[in-house]
């Protein structure tokens, strides 16, 4: 990129121009000059200076478009250079969420380290959304989630399917009713069921969480509306509620694993939706270094647990 195209970036990650001349080692005065040098080079205004932090215009997302096709060129041809030069060093920057980096990377990466000692793995933790964003702007290599993707702008692969089952707290059902919600998971006929699971106080995650979208999902076609008592940002912290009697909540089959309580009923889903499949996701036409075609690898073949 040119230095004109790097103050802009800069400005767009930031989002104030007093913290971007700040990582650009300039004062503000300098940076807020060439800023205008460059909209008037463009014709254009990239930036709404109305808005804190600071948002690009329609012409503004269009010029970040193609500075990140040059951003993201400069990348790829780095690390070809490195490639054709055998260099068995680097770093790859992995984006992944709270729960996969809990739950699965730390194995992952105890096997890649044995594997590949000299490579530095970086870690980005976010939810999908926000992965994505990272990833379209080229600020990491790989994500891995199982939220919504636009596939015309990534190459996506299926790496594990985590199941997704209904917690309940005994304090809050009895032996007959645990009986009657599992001839109705299973599709027998149980109206009672139904008016019951609409009573029952429900701890669920914050619409920020894509599993809150799934579990909404799951109540639809099971015909209730749940009757949410207390949202939570981590699915973790939704199961401990649930744990301690608070409401019941959905959570996955890894947690109920990985975490021994013997205060819930678990009820698995017989439903498509309660597999959620994690992708890992590569920038589609970016090249992938060897070092991170290695991680790829050991993704896609995780080792076993080492717990």
């Amino acid at each position: 990129m040119d230095q004109f195209q790097s103050y802009f970036y800069e400005i767009y990650q930031t989002g104030n121009l007093t913290q971007a001349a700040k990582n650009l080692y300039l004062s503000q005065p300098a940076l807020s000059i060439s800023l205008a040098k460059l909209e008037r080079r463009l014709g254009v205004t990239l930036f709404d200076r109305s808005q804190k932090p600071l948002a690009l215009t329609a012409e503004g997302q269009l010029y970040l478009q193609e500075v990140l096709k040059v951003r993201n060129a400069e990348a790829d041809f780095r690390h070809e250079l490195a490639d054709l030069q055998g260099q068995t060093t680097g770093e790859i920057r992995i984006g992944s969420s709270q729960y996969f980096n809990s739950y699965y990377l730390p194995d992952v990466l105890l096997a890649y380290e044995r594997q590949y000692p000299r490579v530095t793995v970086r870690i980005l933790e976010r939810n999908s959304e926000l992965l994505n964003r990272e990833l379209y702007a080229g600020n990491v290599d790989l994500i891995v989630h199982c939220g919504h993707v636009d596939t015309r702008k990534v190459t996506v692969q299926p790496v594990l399917v985590d199941q997704v089952v209904l917690a309940i707290p005994k304090v809050l059902i009895t032996l007959d009713q645990a009986h009657q919600l599992r001839s109705f998971i299973q599709g027998a006929s149980q109206p009672d069921v139904i008016a019951w699971l609409e009573q029952l106080p429900f701890i669920s995650v914050s619409p920020t969480n894509n599993f809150r979208e799934r579990m909404d999902l799951i109540c639809a076609a099971l015909s209730f509306r749940p009757h949410v008592k207390y949202e939570m940002y981590q699915l973790e912290t939704a199961f401990h509620l649930a744990a301690h009697g608070l409401g019941a909540t959905f959570v996955t089959d890894q947690i109920r694993q990985s975490i021994a309580n013997h205060d819930l009923y678990y009820f698995d889903l017989k439903l498509p939706l309660a597999q959620r499949t994690f992708f890992a996701l590569t920038r589609k036409r970016g090249y992938l270094e060897r070092p991170l075609q290695n991680f790829l690898t050991t993704l896609m073949d995780p080792p076993a647990p080492t717990r």
